[in-house]
């Protein structure tokens, strides 16, 4: 039997139209967005990029500040080092002022008297008096022969007051000379 149709042509055809119109809308408003997307898509993956960059360049600023610091303070720390190093150093090198004091006094004959002392990082002046010659020899020979005094030498003997009384100046180091090594 042949297909009877009861709908008539006119709904059917205005059916088939909303049916049409709704797939166009639908397409249309699928189209719209598809073009949003693909437009805005590389606007919004930039502005993000730049964020993210402008982030990134913030960091490295903090990072750059902490890095000079740190290199600041690794040359205070390297000045400090080699101070450290030069007083140990001297302090290898050279005898205690009270050590050298201590063996002085015991070496000094007591008719000299030691008007003045002075001393540097490793000679040593003394400005003295003494009533005889034979006292400055013996105190000389005692400074020749101690082990932690260094190229004795008196730069000058003047006698005072008849021949009573006579200026003289000792000078030593307390460190080994290189030619003495």
């Amino acid at each position: 039997m042949d297909d009877i149709n009861l709908i008539p042509y006119e709904i059917r055809i205005r059916e088939e139209n909303y049916k049409k119109r709704i797939m166009y809308f639908t397409w249309s408003f699928v189209l719209i967005i598809f073009i949003a997307v693909i437009t805005y898509l590389p606007i919004f993956l930039k502005n993000r990029a730049q964020n993210e960059t402008s982030i990134i360049e913030t960091e490295i600023a903090e990072l750059s500040y902490i890095k000079n610091e740190l290199e600041s303070l690794k040359l205070q720390k390297e000045r400090i080092q080699s101070t450290i190093e030069f007083f140990n150093d001297i302090n290898k090198d050279n005898i205690s002022s009270s050590d050298i004091i201590n063996e002085l006094s015991a070496m000094i004959p007591s008719d000299i008297t030691v008007l003045e002392y002075n001393s540097t990082r490793d000679l040593i002046n003394l400005d003295c008096t003494s009533k005889n010659q034979q006292s400055i020899a013996v105190f000389l020979s005692k400074l020749e022969s101690s082990e932690k005094l260094h190229n004795v030498y008196i730069s000058d003997i003047d006698s005072r007051y008849n021949n009573s009384q006579y200026n003289f100046s000792l000078y030593f180091n307390t460190v080994k000379t290189e030619e003495e090594q």
